[in-house]
């Protein structure tokens, strides 16, 4: 069995100061994965303003690999390095456990939407 877990960082512009969940844009996104089981945590864009190095797009493949991937202003990838060094793994998995410190699980924001009716 695979756990995949996410944590997305996203832009103050996507999830304004004042609103539970990001834009309809962004959440369709993210809701698609929470609804198949991916464990998604969000993260506004300015609460890492004094962890430049936390703005990455990386993933941890168990114990053996890091992915870290470049994109362009649109969004496309430009380069993907994998690396198999245990210390590369072991620096990805303390910057993950440094962005968890800011991130929130977005079940727990689901649970603070008002009901409706």
């Amino acid at each position: 069995q695979i756990s995949v877990e996410r944590i997305v960082i996203v832009k103050d512009s996507d999830w304004l100061n004042d609103t539970v969940l990001p834009t309809e844009r962004i959440r369709q996104w993210i809701h698609q994965q929470h609804v198949v089981g991916i464990w998604i945590a969000l993260v506004r864009e300015s609460q890492l303003a004094n962890e430049p190095e936390l703005l990455a797009d990386f993933g941890t493949y168990g114990s053996r690999a890091v992915g870290t991937q470049q994109v362009d202003a649109h969004g496309r990838t430009v380069s993907f390095r994998l690396q198999f060094d245990f210390s590369a793994v072991e620096e990805a998995e303390a910057r993950w456990k440094r962005l968890q410190v800011y991130a929130t699980s977005y079940g727990d924001l689901l649970d603070h939407l008002p009901l409706d009716g």
